[in-house]
């Protein structure tokens, strides 16, 4: 994916919630998202995490230089919307994350979650870049 792809989503991501206003009457039901996000089970720090509902504003937060992040549904309200949601990363403009983020898991990604009323922790343990599959193991010979 291109920078200015991922950089286009960003900036609607970090602005949405001011576009589409902060009035309580027009916010759906919330569910409360914390987490971890870790990549070869290193903290990756400084890197922002979307969760983009099925429709409506992506819920948004960035990691802190130990991995933790708490979503954002609009400038005053923590939480995500209810309902599933499609789990993507970024790169802050001006900003450098820990590790390099893998571009399977920038923008939109295959990680989705179920989020639901109340508090609830989401975990992410990245698979680095160019990470191989471990091996089989060997096995030995067949007895007959």
């Amino acid at each position: 994916m291109s920078f200015s792809r991922s950089s286009a989503v960003l900036v609607l991501a970090l602005l949405a919630p001011l576009l589409a206003g902060c009035g309580q009457g027009d916010r759906p039901p919330l569910g409360q998202v914390k987490g971890r996000v870790t990549i070869g089970g290193e903290p990756l720090g400084g890197a922002i995490i979307m969760f983009f509902p099925d429709s409506g504003r992506p819920a948004v937060a960035t990691t802190d230089k130990d991995g933790n992040y708490e979503l954002m549904y609009s400038e005053d309200a923590k939480g995500c919307k209810v309902g599933p949601a499609t789990i993507g990363f970024a790169t802050p403009t001006g900003g450098s994350p820990s590790h390099a983020i893998p571009a399977k898991y920038l923008n939109r990604s295959e990680l989705q979650r179920e989020v639901k009323s109340g508090s609830q922790t989401f975990d992410f343990d990245l698979e680095p870049e160019g990470k191989a599959a471990k091996p089989a193991a060997p096995r030995g010979p067949v007895l007959d």
